[in-house]
């Protein structure tokens, strides 16, 4: 059985050693990187044009979408290896030509869903989300897509006749396998419902093999399939509510940007908030200890009054006496005291 929308432990190991060695090369210039003598839109290196346009413009999208500033270099590098014109914009041919894939029908209809306007070329923020978008699709999001290219009228359920379309397109061939048509057909009722699809798929996902094989080379060609696994994770994980139901895949892709973006909106308005009130409680401690520092200096600065000390009342007394009696001597030694009183008649 083909591993589901993956590849083997060895794979992966074999992956990861190629893109080693392949920026060690470039390290040390035994590979020349193209990155930096070329010319990108307005004359810029590439990495100057990432930096002060697409970072600038849709860093924030990146981020929703888990992408680093290194791994968004990642993402832009191929779109530039795609885009050989330097048009700012790739076609579907540019896009199979380096992804060394043959374009089937079922191959454009993926091209058909990064190409968000229609226009049958992707910019770069088209390119980013689309393979985002598809290289996170676990195996339940490549059924529905394949099987949601027949189903135009969302009953959920096709006739045989759509279940041999929706193969023949998806292996690029006249006629589909008819023990294909049966092993999806599992009622034998001559329809095939979304959940019988995807029953077959979870037992076999060969049916559906070169959908897989497509995004398998995309994984490979763009960061690896390691980190695609665990973007799938990290996909269900936050994003299962947004991609059940009946909404395509541009509208789960749409609502969670909407979504994420409103969040982060809200994360960026609480960190304000947070900041003034943390703000203004330093600066209430700063002049808390400002007003306790100038009580200190008054304390400081402020004159000792020394109190003078009270005498006991019987002091007082024996103090009053001792100067009665000290008076006649004083007087004594004074004749003009003495003149007065002997004209006033006293002795």
């Amino acid at each position: 059985m083909v591993r589901l929308g993956g590849q083997s432990g060895v794979g992966r190991a074999c992956d990861a050693i190629k893109r080693r060695a392949k920026k060690l090369l470039k390290k040390f210039g035994v590979v020349q990187d193209e990155h930096k003598t070329r010319r990108y839109l307005g004359g810029m290196r590439p990495d100057k044009y990432y930096d002060s346009v697409i970072w600038r413009d849709l860093g924030e999208t990146l981020q929703i979408l888990g992408f680093t500033y290194d791994s968004g270099f990642d993402v832009f590098s191929a779109f530039i290896d795609i885009d050989d014109d330097n048009s700012g914009e790739v076609g579907v041919s540019e896009f199979h030509k380096w992804l060394g894939f043959p374009a089937t029908k079922f191959s454009e209809r993926v091209f058909g869903i990064l190409d968000m306007d229609g226009s049958g070329q992707l910019d770069f923020r088209e390119f980013m989300i689309g393979v985002w978008n598809w290289n996170t699709y676990d195996a339940t999001g490549i059924t529905k897509l394949a099987f949601n290219t027949m189903d135009v009228d969302q009953k959920g359920a096709i006739d045989l006749h759509e279940a041999d379309a929706m193969l023949r397109m998806v292996y690029a061939s006249r006629k589909a396998d008819p023990l294909l048509l049966t092993q999806i057909d599992i009622n034998g009722d001559g329809e095939v419902s979304m959940e019988e699809l995807q029953q077959t798929v979870e037992e076999d996902n060969s049916v559906l093999a070169p959908a897989f094989q497509l995004q398998r080379m995309l994984r490979q060609r763009i960061l690896g399939v390691r980190y695609w696994e665990q973007e799938t994770l990290r996909r269900q994980t936050y994003f299962a509510g947004y991609d059940s139901g009946t909404t395509t895949s541009w509208d789960a892709i749409r609502d969670i940007l909407a979504i994420k973006h409103r969040e982060r909106l809200e994360e960026e308005e609480r960190q304000r908030r947070l900041k003034e009130m943390e703000e203004e409680q330093r600066r209430q401690e700063k002049l808390q200890k400002e007003l306790k520092f100038k009580e200190e200096m008054v304390c400081i600065r402020r004159p000792v009054i020394a109190t003078p000390s009270i005498v006991p009342h019987a002091g007082r007394e024996e103090g009053q006496a001792s100067g009665r009696e000290a008076s006649p001597t004083r007087d004594a030694g004074d004749p003009s005291r003495a003149r007065s009183e002997r004209g006033t008649g006293k002795v």
